[in-house]
C-alpha cells in the first residue's frame, strides 16, 4: 500500500509517499481502506517538534518510531478481526487511531471501539473531521453559551476554527484571535470577527 512516510524530524519535505506493508487486523480490530484523513496540529508537532525533548522521549530521540502520521479518518472496512461484533466488510466508518497514528495511508487497522458508522447523508471528508470537531463541541457544551451571547475563541487553528463555526451556527457572536494572520483571514472569510493581536489591532 502507499503511505505518507517520514523517517526523520523536520519540515514538510521529510514526508515521502512510499510503498509499505498492508496491515493485518488484530482480533478486535477492523482493517479500513482510507477515503479521507485530516492533517492537524498533532501531526505537525510530531513531524517537527516544538518541544523536541518531550516528543523525542515519546517517539524516538534520533528518528521517529512512528513513521506514518494521521489520527482521524473516514473509510470503508475491508476485513475484520475474529472477535469484532459490530462491523462487517463494506461498512463505511469514521474514527480515531488514538496513539497509534497511521491514517495517512491507504489502509489502517483500528480497534472496533474507536470506530462509528457514517450516516448516509455525510460525506467522507466531513466524517474525517468529526473527531476534531467533537473536541470543540465538548468545549462548547462545557461553556453552555446561550443564543446571542458573545464567545471569544483563542487560537484559530483547525480545532479553534471548527469551534468558532459551531458557535456561530449556534447563534452566538464569535470573536476569535490568533497570532497567525493567515488563520485570521480564513476565519474572517467564514464570517467570524477575527484579529491578530500582534498586528497592532485595537
Amino acid at each position: 500500500m502507499k503511505a505518507a512516510v517520514y523517517t526523520e524530524y523536520g519540515p514538510p519535505e521529510v514526508i515521502k509517499i512510499q510503498e509499505t506493508d498492508k496491515p493485518v487486523p488484530g482480533y478486535n480490530e477492523v482493517l479500513v481502506r482510507i477515503f479521507a484523513s485530516s492533517m492537524n496540529r498533532t501531526d505537525c508537532g510530531f513531524r517537527k517538534p516544538e518541544y523536541p525533548v518531550i516528543i523525542r522521549l515519546i517517539n524516538g530521540f534520533f528518528r521517529p518510531k512512528i513513521s506514518i502520521l494521521g489520527s482521524d479518518f473516514s473509510g470503508e472496512i475491508e476485513s475484520t478481526g475474529k472477535e469484532v461484533k459490530n462491523f462487517a466488510a463494506g461498512d463505511k466508518v469514521f474514527g480515531l487511531s488514538a496513539g497509534k497514528f497511521g491514517t495517512h495511508a491507504e489502509y489502517v487497522c483500528i480497534p472496533e471501539n474507536l470506530c462509528a458508522k457514517i450516516p448516509e447523508n455525510v460525506s467522507d471528508e466531513e466524517a474525517a473531521f468529526t473527531v476534531i470537531g467533537a473536541i470543540g463541541l465538548e468545549g462548547i457544551r462545557l461553556c453552555n453559551p446561550t443564543f446571542g451571547e458573545t464567545v471569544v475563541v483563542i487560537g484559530l487553528g483547525l480545532i479553534g476554527l471548527i469551534t468558532a463555526e459551531l458557535l456561530k451556527a449556534n447563534g452566538c457572536r464569535v470573536i476569535g484571535y490568533d497570532f497567525d494572520s493567515e488563520k485570521v483571514q480564513i476565519a474572517v472569510s467564514k464570517g467570524i470577527i477575527a484579529f491578530n493581536p500582534g498586528a497592532g489591532t485595537d
